[in-house]
């Protein structure tokens, strides 16, 4: 064409919808290369191509995955197979199926479906154009070996030998390679010697065609070849003479192209995939949109769920449909006045349980002193019998200690009654010392039961000192309890450092503590005895770990029970 620009070199132009490569090394010879340009929807067929062989890849990988993930839990009591397990729902969470919301479960079945009815579509699709492709080729083989079989019988006067430039010119105009073996099967003519020649293909017709037209005496057989890696379409027709004896064979090997064949299935799948590819985009947004609509109500529920409040009065959800999510929201509405109907009886029956704890404890705290309080009257009374020349020292010291006990009672029930609740803890320094030898004061006067306190240096403690008071009183009262009738008790008190902490035990003779009650020593309203509430050691346990400390025991039938209370130091 002579339009074209006048270049020196080479440019680029398009025009009519091609893209034209010129070259000129003079300016006046032009050397032009077209190719036409690529339309929109075939730029978007490449891009749904790759969009395509993106799924399938990450739809392999999730397959891959996903196996050696159910192999790793099969296999996990081995470690290196319980480790994959971690490392693989570390690096690809989205396996863990439990995890996975229902709208992208959604998401990926509708993909699932669209990628599985592609691959089927796809695989039925190739298999079809495939076999009518060679169904085709059948047919247009058989109608050229029907014609140059007509055209060499035409001239019936010549010998098939004599007809070779008659074959040579029908092969030049029909394209075809044309083979003629005589009735012993060995090669005579061939229109193409150079595969013969170079021993690609033997001079001797295949023995199986041979045997097959002695036996069925047909005229024609198509069969597939191969020549190395080329699989070809090949037509043999059998002539025979007037005793109906095969004079000789005629063979066309139809080397058709495979490049025809592909483009075909080309042409099929690329068609595929434009459709699938928009169903596909289709597919995203409806199920995007569907699977808001349908968790929207889900999310409402767990959002309310999550603003419920016992005690407060909670909103219900409002739906118009009478649908599955409406029923569910019904439910759940009922479901919401039950709770807030049970949330009101459990707050009572709390606060009536609270009250009746609270009054158990305060009972238990006033009842624990006045034993050793009616054994010191007692001692006092002996002594005043018995004209003891220090009872006057006695009588002050008895007042002193019993006073003390009725002011922190009285204090007790002060607290009680103005607030309902057990006396508030005033945490400060306390001798740990002198707090026990006080108790043990306290505790003396009975001659069938020993209490000895073993010396040490003083310990100071951050605690509340009426507490500590009645924690000790009462594991001093558990002790004397725990002796049998009969035998002399005897108790005691060590106290030891360890560190920046002390421990103080009891250690008592008495009848011990039986195996099966171990484990709910320190459980409220849990009691080995027969009389009291079995709160003693509950709030005993409660108040030392108030002050940082713990509380534990050791105990053997027969012989004796040891408590432990460890509270931490304070240094000077």
């Amino acid at each position: 064409k002579t339009d074209f620009k006048d270049v020196m070199g080479y440019e680029f132009e398009e025009r009519d919808g091609n893209s034209h490569l010129i070259y000129s090394e003079d300016g006046i010879t032009k050397l032009i290369v077209t190719s036409p340009l690529m339309s929109f929807t075939q730029w978007i067929s490449i891009f749904l191509v790759l969009v395509l062989y993106v799924v399938i890849i990450c739809v392999l990988f999730l397959i891959i995955f996903s196996f050696i993930l159910a192999l790793s839990k099969s296999l996990a009591h081995f470690s290196i197979f319980k480790n994959l397990e971690k490392g693989l729902l570390k690096v690809a969470p989205f396996l863990d199926t439990k995890n996975i919301f229902l709208s992208t479960k959604l998401h990926l079945s509708m993909f699932g479906i669209i990628i599985l009815t592609f691959a089927v579509t796809l695989l039925i699709t190739m298999s079809y154009v495939s076999n009518n492709y060679y169904d085709r080729q059948e047919t247009v083989l058989r109608d050229k070996m029907y014609r140059l079989v007509k055209s060499l019988e035409s001239d019936s006067r010549k010998n098939i030998v004599n007809k070779e430039k008659d074959i040579y010119a029908l092969s030049y105009q029909r394209g075809l390679d044309i083979n003629v073996y005589n009735n012993s099967g060995d090669l005579i003519i061939s229109s193409n010697n150079i595969i013969f020649k170079e021993g690609l293909i033997g001079p001797k017709i295949k023995r199986s065609v041979f045997e097959y037209f002695d036996k069925s005496r047909t005229h024609e057989l198509q069969m597939k070849e191969t020549l190395g890696d080329l699989s070809y379409l090949s037509s043999y027709y059998a002539v025979y003479d007037d005793k109906y004896d095969i004079s000789y064979f005629i063979n066309i090997p139809y080397f058709t192209q495979k490049t025809e064949l592909d483009r075909e299935i080309s042409s099929y799948v690329v068609s595929l995939i434009n459709f699938y590819g928009l169903v596909l985009i289709i597919s995203f947004l409806v199920a995007y949109f569907l699977s808001r609509k349908l968790a929207e109500p889900l999310v409402v529920i767990r959002q309310y769920m999550g603003e419920i409040k016992l005690g407060q009065e909670n909103k219900q959800i409002k739906w118009k449909n009478n649908d599955e999510i409406g029923q569910l929201v019904q439910r759940y509405n009922e479901m919401l006045k039950e709770i807030e109907g049970n949330a009101k009886k459990m707050v009572s029956s709390e606060r009536e349980g609270a009250w009746r704890e609270m009054a158990k404890q305060v009972a238990h705290e006033i009842k624990n002193p006045l034993t050793p309080m009616k054994l010191q009257v007692q001692m006092l009374q002996k002594s005043w019998r018995e004209k003891d020349s220090r009872l006057d020292e006695k009588f002050e010291r008895v007042c002193a200690l019993l006073l003390e006990r009725m002011d922190a009672m009285a204090e007790m029930a002060i607290q009680f009654s103005s607030f309902s609740q057990l006396p508030n803890t005033k945490i400060e320094s306390v001798v740990l010392n002198d707090i026990l030898r006080d108790m043990v004061d306290l505790q003396t006067g009975d001659d069938n039961f020993t209490i000895q306190l073993l010396k040490h240096e003083t310990c100071l403690v951050q605690a509340d000192k009426e507490q500590l008071s009645r924690v000790f009183t009462n594991l001093i009262q558990n002790a004397r309890q725990a002796i049998p009738e009969g035998e002399i008790g005897n108790l005691v008190i060590t106290l030891k450092e360890e560190g920046n902490k002390v421990i103080c035990s009891f250690s008592d003779n008495g009848s011990g503590i039986r195996k099966e009650n171990m484990g709910n020593i320190f459980e409220p309203n849990f009691s080995t005895k027969n009389s009291g509430m079995g709160m003693g050691l509950a709030i005993c346990k409660k108040i030392i770990e108030s002050f940082k400390g713990s509380m534990h025991f050791e105990s053997q039938k027969n012989k004796g029970t040891t408590f432990y209370i460890v509270l931490p130091l304070v240094k000077d």
